[in-house]
């Protein structure tokens, strides 16, 4: 579980705000950065500082599949904690929230490893590029990293399969 990267990561026209008084990143990176600069903490990793249940190589596959799509096939961000790694640089004085992020360290992937993983294996394949949104916390310490997981994780429902056939018939109309 390395958080080092080989070299500092420049991200350009990032937008720098707060979130319920935490600062917050967001913006977009090319999906040859995304795959890179960020890591899973696993349930499993002998640190015993991980909570993420291993990658499912099938949810990888799926959602490489679905970025077959083309055009249709959208995503939402993926998130991140920088915890404190990155560095914000204003562009001016005029434009305080708008500028470049240098990452000096990889961010905890909080949400996404299985839609980086599709992306991962959608650019091997097609020797494509993708632009890849972000939310990434500048800090976030352990406990409210892993809590904002368990909340992302265990309160989502699905909608179901009634539902989704449903959603689907008047797609088609």
């Amino acid at each position: 579980m390395s958080n080092n990267l080989p070299s500092n990561i420049a991200i350009e026209n990032v937008l720098q705000s707060k979130m319920r008084g935490r600062v917050t990143y967001q913006g977009f990176v090319s999906s040859q950065i995304a795959v890179n600069f960020s890591y899973s903490k696993l349930y499993n990793d002998p640190s015993g500082k991980g909570y993420q249940r291993p990658i499912d190589k099938k949810r990888c596959k799926d959602f490489a599949s679905y970025l077959s799509q083309g055009e249709d096939a959208l995503y939402t961000p993926i998130l991140l904690n920088a915890s404190g790694h990155w560095e914000f640089h204003a562009y001016d004085g005029q434009r305080r929230n708008f500028g470049r992020l240098i990452c000096t360290k990889k961010a905890t992937l909080m949400d996404g490893q299985h839609r980086l993983g599709g992306i991962s294996e959608y650019i091997n394949e097609t020797d494509s590029t993708l632009n890849v949104p972000f939310l990434a916390f500048h800090y976030l310490d352990e406990d409210e990293e892993i809590k904002l997981f368990d909340v992302i994780n265990s309160k989502a429902k699905g909608i179901g399969t009634s539902l989704s056939r449903y959603l689907n018939r008047i797609m088609m109309t």
